[in-house]
Formats: structure tokens, C-alpha cells, sequence
């Protein structure tokens, strides 16, 4: 880009000699429409002229899409990461969220029945914006309704607390399993599940990023991130 503009300038400052020659010479020439400058004429001279003015307004528009980040505005939503591209921009999403710029939920119930990852053992999916939830049926545990322990020692710990740490504890109501769940950072419980398979907003109420400039917060599975800087801040 440098090399073309560096070029456009050289054929600006011939273009300009040329007429500066041409100028001097017609004030010594009596024929009309010739010049001084090795036999040019007027009405070439403008046309080339106007089209190096044209090449000259098309490269400045040029680089300015060049120099234009389209993604300072953050237009990748639900933690899509946005890659800048001449005149645009591409949203690379997650896999739980899909289209143009990751706004449109992906539906884990339609895309994993019937595999190891949907919900298993004659349960109830529930799709859920960024993921879904498995509702057992009577004898089954678990975020995919696999297990038929309900403590941490039979069971895989994975399996029955998702994000988080099992911990057996003594069973409170019959019925009720022998396990609680202590969640990771970023992650919280259903209510209905000991399991930890629920997003916390770290964005919501919160003002974990830049409030002087303002800069968005965006919340991702299990954690957050802030977007793009204003120019110039870092």
C-alpha cells in the first residue's frame, strides 16, 4: 500500500510539471490547443489529469477501509471473537452460539440426541441459551443422566458436577442424593441439579471493565471478557 502511494504521489508531481511546462509554454505559442510540453494537447493533458485526480480520491478511500477496524465496535456478541478484513468483518463464535455475529443459540437438544453427549437414559432435554439440561428419569444422575450412583465414590465426579468439585454428604431426605457439588468460579447450580452446569453473568451488575473509557463487557461461558479498546487506549 505504501509503494502505491509512494508511485501516485511521483505520477501527482509529474502531472503538475507537465502543466507548469505546458502553462509556460503556451505563453509562447499561438496555436490553441497545443502546449509547450513535447506536443501534448489541452484536451489530453485535462483527461490525464482528471484521471490520475480519480486514481488519487480512489486511493485514499482505499486506505482509509485499510485503516478502519470495523471490530473497535465489538459487533461479535456471546464471546464470538471478531477478526477485522478489508471493509468488514468476520465473527468467529463458540460452539454454542452460530450466525453472522454469534447471536443465534445454538440448540444442543436437536444436535446431540442420540449421541454420547445428549441426554441419556430416557431424560428430558431442555434447551438452555449457551447450553441445555438433561432432566433425569427415576434412578439416574448427572448433567447426561448416565449414572445410577448418587455419590461421588460410585459415581464419576465429572459426570454428576459438570463444573465443578463433588463432595459426598449425608443423605438429607430419602430420595434426595448423597452428594453436593462445590462449583468453580463462573459457574453456579440450577437449583433443581446438584450439578454446576449454570453460566454466571460476571457482566450483569457488575464493572469489571473499563468504565473511563467505557469499554463492553462480555460474558462467555464460565467467565468474561472485556472488548476492544477505544484507539490509542490499552
Amino acid at each position: 500500500m505504501t509503494s502505491l502511494i509512494q508511485s501516485l504521489q511521483s505520477l501527482t508531481t509529474r502531472v503538475q510539471a507537465l502543466e507548469a511546462a505546458r502553462n509556460g509554454g503556451s505563453a509562447s505559442s499561438g496555436n490553441q490547443g497545443n502546449s509547450g510540453s513535447g506536443g501534448l494537447s489541452g484536451r489530453s493533458f485535462r483527461r490525464l489529469r482528471n484521471r490520475v485526480r480519480t486514481l488519487e480520491r480512489t486511493m485514499q478511500s482505499i486506505q482509509t477501509l485499510l485503516t478502519t477496524d470495523e471490530c473497535d465496535s465489538n459487533p461479535c456478541l456471546n464471546g464470538g471473537t471478531c477478526i477485522d478484513m478489508y471493509n468488514g468483518y468476520i465473527c468467529r463464535c463458540p460452539s454454542n452460539f452460530q450466525g453472522p455475529q454469534c447471536t443465534q443459540d445454538v440448540n444442543e437438544c436437536v444436535i446431540y440426541a442420540g449421541t454420547d453427549l445428549g441426554c441419556q437414559n430416557g431424560a428430558t432435554c431442555f434447551n438452555t441459551h449457551g447450553g441445555y439440561t438433561c432432566h433425569c428419569t427415576s434412578n439416574y444422575h448427572g448433567i447426561h443422566c448416565r449414572e445410577t450412583h448418587d455419590d461421588c465414590t460410585g459415581a464419576s465426579p465429572m459426570e454428576l458436577c459438570g463444573h465443578g468439585v463433588c463432595v459426598n454428604v449425608a443423605r438429607p431426605v430419602a430420595g434426595h442424593a448423597r452428594y453436593r457439588c462445590i462449583c468453580d468460579e463462573g459457574w453456579t447450580t440450577s437449583g433443581s441439579d446438584p450439578a454446576c452446569t449454570q453460566d454466571v453473568n460476571e457482566c450483569n451488575g457488575h464493572t469489571h471493565c473499563s468504565m473511563d473509557p467505557p469499554v463492553m463487557c462480555v460474558n462467555i461461558p464460565g467467565s468474561y471478557t472485556c472488548g476492544s479498546c477505544p484507539a490509542g487506549q490499552y
